[in-house]
């Protein structure tokens, strides 16, 4: 969880501001938590745990996270809704 969410805010450093930034960062949480799914996968292999759960959680902080790093930067006058 820890190394996906590291990955993540690599990410978005690289990210711009400009439009489509939502989704753009909403592609990176889905490649962060696919990561984290793969790894998981394979820590789990023939075992029968799973890391649904784990996933699920993981993807929601995630989002919010960024959903929360966005608004900063609305709210600090880095981004201009709408791309103007």
């Amino acid at each position: 969880r820890a190394k996906a969410f590291g990955e993540l805010k690599k990410k978005l450093k690289g990210l711009r501001i400009q439009r489509g930034v939502r989704q753009d960062a909403q592609k990176m949480v889905s490649q962060s938590v696919a990561f984290f799914d793969q790894k998981a996968k394979a820590a789990l292999a023939k075992t029968a745990w799973s890391a649904r759960a784990q996933k699920r959680d993981l993807e929601m902080f995630l989002s919010d996270y960024v959903q929360e790093r966005l608004d900063a930067a609305v709210l600090g006058g880095t981004h201009i809704p709408g791309g103007r």
